[in-house]
């Protein structure tokens, strides 16, 4: 835990200056009521992970990225801010600590969760001078317990995650909380998860990045893999960028980060082009969907998944996607982004 954080320089209000990292038991906070984070909410995180690779070191996968995330997010909040290279390196000081819960097999990991909490008691819409920057650590397992499931969306037209000139870029809690009651919306109309819009045009599924995979005989590979743009109502995500980076590396097919109606995506469905959908995330890295709901209860079934014939292997873009990603983070292929925490 670091008490306090050093300005690095304009953005954030006047600091105290912070305290020495400590790394320490979980325990209780104690925070006076009238702190900042719990009157309006200024507080931001991030969600990363530690792998160990078969020699048993551990692994962090990009992590740079997502401490300037989170650096742009306390900005956002009016926090103080924080030596990025410092807080990556007390990271790395408290997974050598902890070195031991980090899992050792295939598809399990040590979850991360850095996050930056105003505490400065005021009972006023105003800054704060004071922040708690704490991680949390916990160990976790395959985001699907029995294989790759899929999922079903529920196109939500009535609530919005985020509006041109808002938050939405940011991983700031109060980003999340809204989200709820809509998520047990979903559930009522059997959806397992809200797929957002914003004046017709496709947002974010949940806490993930929504990826269409669509057959256009008009595009190089006569496929085009499309993702919202970062318009500023788009959570820049660290799988997101590697999707990218990768599709666009492999040269098979048209990578575009544009605008995907609601028409857009039906059309596709009714004509048979649309070849697969998966969310992209820390969480479950991809997360395949298998179908969507519609508000008046219309249901879009996509494809079956494609299957070898003589394995029966997963044959998806997104399973391709997620196996080469998996490698680079459990070190089976060497890459700049897997980074050695000793």
């Amino acid at each position: 835990e670091a008490s306090g954080c050093r300005p690095r320089g304009g953005g954030g209000p006047p600091a105290r200056g912070g305290g020495p990292p400590v790394v320490k038991p979980l325990e209780p906070l104690q925070l006076h009521p009238g702190a900042t984070a719990l009157q309006y909410g200024i507080s931001c995180f991030e969600g990363m992970k530690a792998y160990k690779d078969a020699q048993g070191h551990a692994r962090l996968f990009r992590p740079e990225m997502n401490m300037a995330r989170l650096q742009r997010s306390t900005l956002r909040l009016a926090l103080p801010e924080f030596g990025e290279e410092e807080l990556l390196e007390c990271i790395k000081a408290l997974l050598r600590v902890d070195d031991a819960w980090i899992p050792q097999e295939r598809g399990y990991s040590l979850y991360l969760r850095p996050f930056v909490m105003g505490s400065t008691p005021f009972l006023g819409v105003g800054p704060s001078n004071d922040a708690k920057l704490i991680t949390l650590l916990s160990p976790v397992g395959p985001y699907f317990k029995a294989g790759q499931a899929k999922v079903r969306l529920l196109i939500d037209e009535t609530n919005l995650r985020a509006a041109p000139g808002g938050a939405g870029a940011h991983k700031l809690a109060g980003n999340y909380a809204p989200t709820i009651a809509p998520q047990r919306r979903a559930a009522e109309l059997g959806a397992d998860q809200c797929l957002y819009s914003c004046e017709g045009k496709l947002s974010e599924c949940g806490a993930m990045n929504m990826f269409f995979l669509i057959r256009d005989e008009a595009v190089e590979g006569g496929l085009e893999l499309v993702t919202a743009p970062l318009d500023g109502t788009i959570l820049p995500g660290v799988t997101r960028d590697s999707i990218l980076s990768l599709a666009r590396q492999w040269g098979e097919f048209k990578v575009s980060e544009r605008d995907v109606t609601i028409s857009e995506l039906e059309t596709a469905f009714n004509e048979g082009r649309l070849v697969e959908c998966f969310g992209a995330g820390t969480a479950a890295v991809i997360m395949p969907v298998g179908g969507f709901v519609r508000e008046d209860g219309t249901k879009w079934e996509l494809p079956e998944t494609p299957v070898d014939a003589a394995t029966g292997a997963d044959m998806s873009l997104g399973q391709r996607l997620k196996d080469a990603i998996e490698a680079i983070q459990y070190g089976e292929v060497e890459s700049p982004w897997s980074v050695l925490v000793n």
